[in-house]
C-alpha cells in the first residue's frame, strides 16, 4: 500500500455528497461518524474551512488533531455509520476508487474497511506531523 492521503479518499467518498453538501460539512460528518467520546465533534475540533482544507488537500493534518482522532477513532461504528448514512449500494459504487488506495478494503467490508485506512491515514499523519515539528516544518498544518 501507498502512502494513503486524507484527501484521496475524500476524492473516493465525494460522490455521496449528493450535491448539495458543501465538502467542509461533507468532510466534518464523516470524521464524527468515527469519534467516539469523550471529546466534542469534528466542528468542535476545527472550522469547517479548515476541514474543507483538509479535504481538498490544501492543509496537512496537525500533529494535535491526529493525535485527537487517533484516540477517539473507532472502525467498527465509522463503518456502521457509514453503511448507515449511505447505504451499502452507494458505498460499492465507491469500493473500487478506495480500492485503488488500498487493496486491502472489499466491498464485503467497505465501511469498516475505509474506516480503518482512515485511522492509519490519521495515525501517519501524527506520525509524520510530530518529525516536522521536530525538524521545524509545518507550514500549512492547522
Amino acid at each position: 500500500m501507498g502512502q494513503v492521503r486524507f484527501h484521496g479518499i475524500v476524492e473516493c467518498l465525494r460522490p455521496l455528497m449528493m450535491g448539495d453538501r458543501r465538502l467542509g460539512c461533507f468532510v466534518a460528518a464523516l470524521v464524527d461518524m468515527g469519534l467516539g467520546s469523550p471529546g466534542g465533534s469534528a466542528l468542535e475540533l476545527r472550522s469547517e474551512s479548515t476541514w474543507k482544507s483538509l479535504g481538498n488537500g490544501s492543509r496537512r493534518l496537525s500533529a494535535r488533531l491526529a493525535s485527537e482522532l487517533v484516540s477517539r477513532w473507532d472502525v467498527v461504528v465509522f463503518g456502521e455509520n457509514l453503511v448507515g448514512a449511505y447505504g451499502e449500494d452507494a458505498l460499492i459504487d465507491v469500493a473500487e476508487c478506495v480500492r485503488a488506495l488500498d487493496p486491502r478494503v472489499s466491498k464485503a467490508d467497505v465501511g469498516e474497511g475505509i474506516g480503518r485506512v482512515l485511522y492509519e491515514v490519521f495515525k501517519r499523519a501524527a506520525e509524520e506531523a510530530a518529525g516536522r515539528r521536530a525538524v521545524g516544518e509545518g507550514a500549512h498544518e492547522d
